[in-house]
């Protein structure tokens, strides 16, 4: 909702969001990745660091930083790891926050910021590295659009 004066004056339809598929070596095979315009930070479960190889990811170094969710509780973080990926076979190497209490992978602002990231929301594209990527509403992230990675 949109409020002016304390008076409504809209009421916003549901947020769409974007995912892309990506790889962690030594993990499931397939990972659905949200990509967060919101998120200043890139967040990883625990459970999927556990998973991953290690020599696809460095030790948890601990981080005090005090994440909270959209809807501002607290994140409880585990600290930091810089982790090996693959998002449709272009590899990155990136420092996410592994979370203890939380079950989605979100590539944020850090993330697209680094790499110089153009969305395309009409679209439904993403520009990485050069190449138009295909992004995916919930509904749209079926097991069919796991072949084009």
């Amino acid at each position: 909702m949109i409020a002016c004066n304390t008076r409504i004056v809209a009421v916003l339809s549901p947020i769409v969001s974007f995912h892309v598929w990506g790889r962690f070596e030594g993990s499931r095979p397939v990972a659905l990745m949200l990509i967060d315009t919101g998120a200043s930070v890139s967040i990883l479960p625990r459970e999927t660091y556990e998973t991953i190889a290690t020599c696809r990811r460095s030790p948890l170094v601990v981080s005090d930083i005090d994440i909270r969710a959209g809807n501002n509780s607290k994140v409880l973080c585990a600290g930091t790891s810089d982790i090996a990926f693959s998002i449709e076979g272009m590899p990155f190497t990136h420092c996410f926050y592994v979370c203890k209490d939380t079950t989605l992978i979100i590539l944020g602002m850090d993330f697209l910021t680094q790499y110089s990231v153009e969305m395309n929301i009409a679209g439904k594209t993403m520009l990485l590295n050069g190449r138009s990527i295909r992004l995916f509403d919930y509904q749209g992230a079926t097991v069919n659009c796991i072949d084009s990675i």
